[in-house]
């Protein structure tokens, strides 16, 4: 990767990710496509005041990254072409993001049973947190996604509530739920629910044993 920056104000970044098999390419001469080298991300960064603007190809996470997220667990890391704004002021965050996500037309679809037609794929997420409470950090995160060449919408909101308490022995808990509503034409309708409960106490010794 490359970074370049002025001042920093603006700056741009470029970074290219090979994933390929130890020991897939047999020599030189019978495979020199180089299939398995992109552009990794490429994008052009405005930071004045508070705000972190980015555009083109970029790397994507929301919090503990469950809706959106880099996939950087996997081989290959995942990248979306768009924008995103991020305003942090005192202890308060607010993430602004769109991106196209698949564009059907210069990329068709091979599968038959694909739902969606010769369009794009547009994704939009709005986030806003708060680190200022004592013992309690709440988020709330909305996604919206939609194809240009269909009817299918699908919508997802919800909160991410997590934090700390107690001396001694800290408490760590996080909760958080979301709902999903998506169509597909004027037939098809789906709704999807998730929740998750967590918590875990730690002793303030050197060991740190936790339940």
């Amino acid at each position: 990767g490359l970074e370049v920056s002025y001042r920093e104000l603006v700056g741009a970044f470029a970074e290219l990710q090979d994933v390929r098999t130890f020991g897939e390419e047999r020599d030189p001469l019978s495979d020199y496509s180089a299939d398995g080298i992109d552009l990794h991300q490429a994008y052009a960064r405005l930071t004045p005041g508070d705000w972190d603007m980015k555009l083109g190809r970029q790397e994507l996470a929301l919090l503990n990254q469950r809706l959106l997220g880099k996939l950087d667990f996997a081989e290959q890391g995942r990248a979306f072409d768009g924008i995103s704004a991020a305003l942090s002021r005192a202890d308060a965050r607010l993430d602004l993001i769109w991106a196209l996500v698949r564009d059907r037309s210069a990329q068709p679809s091979t599968d038959p049973a694909a739902p969606l037609g010769d369009g794009k794929r547009h994704l939009g997420a709005l986030h806003v947190g708060h680190q200022g409470l004592r013992g309690l950090e709440p988020h709330l995160l909305a996604i919206v996604e939609g194809d240009t060449s269909s009817d299918w919408v699908r919508i997802t909101a919800g909160a991410l509530l997590e934090g700390k308490l107690g001396q001694g022995i800290r408490f760590d808990y996080g909760a958080e739920g979301y709902y999903q509503w998506a169509k597909d034409g004027a037939s098809m309708r789906t709704h999807a629910y998730l929740f998750s409960l967590r918590s875990r106490a730690v002793a303030e010794l050197d060991s740190e044993p936790s339940l």
